[in-house]
């Protein structure tokens, strides 16, 4: 009677546990007023096979392209956000019929060029901490303002529980890849386990993702399909860390009589160094 009684005991402490519920996205909630965010965000597509046909001829060869860019936001007030892009740097490459050549990327519209985004009414509103913005700077910074304020919502408000799986839609997730509209598949997200970064209680979160769809003003189709690992703050409700690895299939009409195709495999990583507010 008394082992019976120590298993039902046991059994009735571990339920609390096992029934935990975790918030990892609240709409409108961004981290405290003082909160300092330091983003490395990096891509590496070492090669990339390419095929160009116009009528009877044909050309292969192939690319590749790395990216680092360096980026900090800090919650400065309620509804306004500090941020600027302090690096950013690229190569890119193309290798046709035996031929080299590299292909430099123009500066990025953003880099040095320090904005505060305020919340004015349910709008927010970008300006540059001096001088102004060209049309293009102003839609690029609208650009990482919208990635940074939706992004946490392929999450979800539902609380979830470890083991939990659930899908997102493709069109949801047309946000975290400029110019893609992404019609088609989607991403199933499973909550695996709760661990402890940077002294923070975190979620883990797989991502597996299969999409395809267009890209704006291109006439090209893209395919992606991969996984990712995802470690979510659960106090601030901020990615910490994210790796995914991802193929990508591209292909469509670049001009009259003549099509490109691309596809090949590659990495994105993302860190971000949380400096909480004082």
């Amino acid at each position: 009677m008394k082992t019976t009684t120590s298993v039902l005991a046991l059994g009735l402490m571990s339920l609390p546990c096992l029934a935990k519920e975790y918030i990892l996205y609240k709409e409108g909630g961004m981290p405290a007023v003082g909160t300092k965010l330091e983003m490395t965000s990096k891509t590496d597509f070492p090669e990339m096979k390419m095929s160009v046909k116009g009528g009877p001829q044909a050309m292969e060869g192939k690319m590749s392209r790395k990216s680092e860019d360096t980026e900090v936001i800090e919650v400065k007030g309620k509804g306004k956000l500090h941020y600027e892009l302090k690096a950013s740097e690229s190569q890119n490459a193309t290798e046709m019929m035996g031929q080299r050549q590299e292909a430099p990327e123009p500066p990025n519209k953003l880099l040095k060029t320090p904005i505060l985004f305020e919340l004015q009414g349910d709008d927010w509103e970008a300006k540059p901490v001096n001088g102004q913005l060209s049309d293009e700077q102003r839609e690029a910074a609208e650009d990482k303002l919208e990635g940074f304020l939706e992004a946490g919502e392929i999450y979800g408000e539902k609380a979830r529980k470890v083991g939990e799986t659930w899908k997102v839609e493709g069109d949801e997730l047309s946000v975290l890849m400029k110019d893609a509209d992404f019609d088609e598949g989607g991403a199933t997200l499973t909550l695996q386990e709760i661990v402890t970064k940077d002294g923070q209680e975190c979620a883990k979160i797989l991502v597996k993702f299969d999409m395809s769809g267009s890209i704006e003003d291109s006439g090209m189709t893209m395919k992606m399909e991969g996984t990712g690992n995802v470690v979510r703050s659960l106090e601030h409700l901020v990615d910490l860390d994210l790796d995914m690895k991802m193929k990508i299939t591209m292909g469509g009409e670049v001009g009259p009589g003549m099509s490109m195709s691309m596809s090949g495999e590659g990495t994105m990583h993302q860190t971000i160094k949380l400096t909480p507010a004082k």
